[in-house]
């Protein structure tokens, strides 16, 4: 099942924006004109703790069924999708600019982009999809989610992963602090 959390504030438009996602271990593209999905995903990093791909996709764009692994999704455009399961049932599921969204068990779907251009960030979290939650890690101290909790909102926290919504005025500074290995996703 997939939770969802939308920004629960209003960003001025003199603000910069981004989400930092800070796992506790340490944590598609698609194109247009129905090509297939692995020809668009795009993988912009891996190592041992996650993955993370980008997607890209205008509408047509469609891709055959394939299943999507645990993890986090963060959505930087607005995109309508009608997606099919293995059964034949058919939903519409839409993406928001900034939504964030955990899916705690691998997904079977094909899809087609009905609306918008899709842009979307995809965090494969290996532990959940080896089922195996890691030990729980504190925050420090000096953790940027304690120093400032108003500059750095914590959204989402499980077992497998800890995300952050930063925002900050465009050549602001910061107290000092610090953040545990990450995965930073800019959607500025």
């Amino acid at each position: 099942p997939m939770k969802t959390r939308l920004m629960p504030r209003k960003t001025p438009t003199t603000r910069s924006r981004h989400a930092a996602w800070l796992a506790l271990l340490l944590p598609c593209a698609f194109a247009a004109h129905a090509q297939p999905a692995a020809d668009h995903l795009r993988t912009v990093f891996e190592n041992a703790h996650v993955r993370v791909q980008e997607l890209f996709a205008s509408p047509g764009a469609t891709s055959p069924m394939r299943a999507q692994a645990p993890g986090v999704r963060v959505s930087v455009g607005k995109a309508r999708f009608e997606t099919t399961a293995p059964d034949g049932s058919v939903s519409l599921v839409d993406y928001n600019p900034g939504q964030i969204t955990w899916v705690g068990e691998a997904e079977e779907r094909s899809w087609k982009l009905l609306a918008g251009d899709a842009h979307v960030f995809f965090v494969e979290v290996k532990s959940a999809v080896r089922g195996k939650a890691p030990p729980p890690v504190p925050m420090e101290p000096t953790h940027a989610g304690i120093v400032e909790p108003v500059q750095h909102l914590l959204v989402l926290d499980n077992e497998h992963v800890r995300v952050f919504d930063g925002f900050g005025d465009a050549g602001a500074s910061s107290a000092s602090h610090t953040h545990p290995p990450s995965v930073l996703v800019s959607l500025a």
